[in-house]
């Protein structure tokens, strides 16, 4: 049997607001929600609560001037500062009224790019706030009958339509087009690299992405770049840790990226011993590691412990992992078999149409 609870700015309305919670106690409700408490204290909520055994299944955070047009304020560029204003006055009721969750509104507004990047900044800083506090944060479409311009107005745009995963991406590398190919290992940019966390970070947040990867750079992996990398990724993983995320780290075999930092898992194993980071894990791409190495079945057995990602391409041609000196069919069974339950990035050059070449891809079971 499905659970009820009354919502007490629609219901019971014959009542004065505090009374109502006690008339939704003695029609059968064991929970209640509401759309904003804020006339009342905290304290006077929290009582009506627990005196009436009641539970809260969510209400709203303040609105701005509901009376004066105001429907939110977290999509709303100019108005950061109350919509921050909005989450101080709204935990200390959760905190009294034992919720779990608050439904945050987004205010009236285009859901052009500039609002989505304020709603999607203000929801993330909301929702860090929220989880130190044990609190889920809700978001609602309100459809534009009854609310016309409030910025969320479909199930769709609410939940990101194409309902993707992000395996990976990279921080930014430098100058790509000048020759970089990132900068963790380069002494002489060190102000650049910790630039890239800082560029990177808010994409991970807009995306839910996990995993990042650094790339080293062109350096001689001597004892000086050893040593700016070491302590590049060390300080890159202490940030990406405080914000959930793994670093990856990947060899590159000299024949595509020649003078590259990082050329083989052997050496970039190596390194994540002197790194020493729990954050830190290696991105397997079983197309460099073939041409450096080889025995990649028994290198995936050796490592998997210290594998974070895995990528594939058919070698030599980078292209689908259905030709070639490698059998992938064996790679994926054996990946099976260790019980990888992580994504594989297809990393290869299409032949042709994308589609067209997709044959290989796998039925799912």
């Amino acid at each position: 049997m499905p659970k009820f609870s009354a919502n007490l700015s629609m219901m019971f309305t014959e009542y004065p607001f505090l009374a109502r919670f006690e008339a939704a106690k003695k029609s059968g409700f064991d929970a209640v929600e509401f759309l904003f408490p804020y006339a009342h204290s905290a304290d006077e909520i929290g009582f009506a609560v627990q005196k009436n055994d009641l539970q809260i299944s969510v209400f709203n955070l303040p609105p701005g001037d509901w009376e004066g047009g105001d429907r939110g304020t977290a999509a709303l560029s100019d108005r950061k500062e109350a919509f921050r204003t909005s989450i101080a006055q709204a935990l200390p009721y959760a905190k009294a009224t034992g919720a779990k969750r608050l439904h945050v509104m987004a205010g009236l507004a285009t859901p052009d790019a500039h609002a989505e990047a304020t709603y999607i900044d203000n929801i993330h800083f909301a929702a860090d706030q929220f989880a130190g506090a044990g609190l889920e944060l809700l978001i609602e479409p309100i459809n534009p009958r009854d609310m016309p311009g409030y910025f969320l107005s479909t199930t769709d745009q609410a939940v990101q339509k194409n309902d993707l995963q992000i395996s990976v991406f990279n921080l930014p590398p430098g100058d790509w087009e000048g020759g970089d190919r990132g900068t963790a290992a380069l002494s002489d940019r060190k102000e650049a690299f910790r630039t890239s966390i800082a560029q990177a970070l808010p994409y991970a947040k807009a995306t839910g992405a996990k995993r990042l990867h650094v790339m080293a750079g062109l350096a001689t992996p001597d004892a000086h770049a050893e040593a700016t990398y070491i302590d590049n990724i060390h300080f890159a993983a202490d940030q990406f840790a405080g914000a959930g995320l793994e670093l990856l780290i990947e060899p590159i075999n000299p024949r595509d990226m020649p003078g590259y930092f990082l050329s083989t898992t052997d050496q970039a194993l190596a390194l994540m011993a002197r790194i020493d980071h729990p954050a830190v894990r290696l991105q397997f791409d079983v197309y460099h590691h073939q041409i450096t190495r080889g025995d990649v079945i028994k290198s995936l057995s050796k490592h998997f412990a210290q594998i974070g990602h895995i990528q594939i391409a058919s070698v030599p041609e980078r292209q689908e992992p259905d030709r070639g000196e490698l059998n992938y069919q064996a790679v994926f069974a054996h990946l099976d078999h260790l019980g990888y339950d992580g994504w594989l990035g297809c990393e290869y050059h299409p032949r042709g149409k994308t589609e067209d070449g997709l044959s290989w891809l796998p039925s799912p079971t």
